[in-house]
């Protein structure tokens, strides 16, 4: 809250009051289930506020040796598989820490809550092909996205591969890779799928 701006309003001040003065976890947390779809990996959840939390996430492995992760997007990925979304929801993987751009009305607002939020987040070790990138915030993000993270420490991640359906974006993109594959989470096509997945994950106690 010390990040937040004073010009945040009442709505704000009442939000602040009510979490200060309430337990932890927060009494409703065990009545509170998240289902979060194509969150890019920026930030622990805190885990002990809500009950189950699980993660929907477009994932294409490029290897079977590390299933969970995907194609590094450094060096960059070609431009046709970027649009085609060969790997998966590249949007999620790309927007990491350090990815941010804000308007010029917010910048002096996001850039406290990125240093508040950010301020735990260790600079990572360089190697041969990332030593010379300068400045150094691009450096970094290099260095992260040569992981190829794509799941979440905390929650139950799900990684679909989504099939051709056959139907396609208004822009006329197959839409499973519409918006650079991370389009395909909001579609009517595939809602059914995602509630029988959210609701059998929700009812899988065994991976809370």
């Amino acid at each position: 809250f010390a990040a937040a701006p004073a010009s945040c309003g009442p709505h704000w001040a009442a939000v602040k009051e009510l979490l200060a003065t309430a337990g932890t976890p927060h009494p409703l947390a065990d009545r509170l289930l998240i289902a979060a779809f194509g969150t890019p990996v920026r930030y622990g959840w805190d885990s002990t506020g809500c009950k189950r939390l699980i993660h929907i996430l477009h994932h294409r492995q490029p290897s079977d040796d590390s299933p969970w992760t995907t194609h590094p997007l450094f060096p960059p990925h070609a431009m046709k598989d970027v649009v085609n979304a060969t790997w998966g929801d590249w949007v999620q993987a790309f927007a990491i820490a350090g990815t941010d751009v804000s308007t010029i009305p917010t910048r002096d607002s996001n850039g406290r809550f990125m240093e508040l939020l950010e301020r735990n987040l260790t600079s990572p070790e360089p190697s041969l092909d990332t030593r010379l990138i300068r400045p150094a915030t691009m450096r970094d993000l290099c260095i992260r996205w040569k992981t190829g993270t794509r799941c979440h420490t905390d929650g139950l991640n799900l990684l679909l591969n989504y099939e051709p359906s056959g139907d396609t974006s208004p822009l006329g993109r197959p839409l499973e890779t519409s918006l650079l594959g991370h389009g395909v989470a909001t579609t009517c096509r595939w809602l059914p799928v995602h509630l029988k997945l959210i609701i059998e994950g929700l009812a899988d106690t065994s991976t809370a």
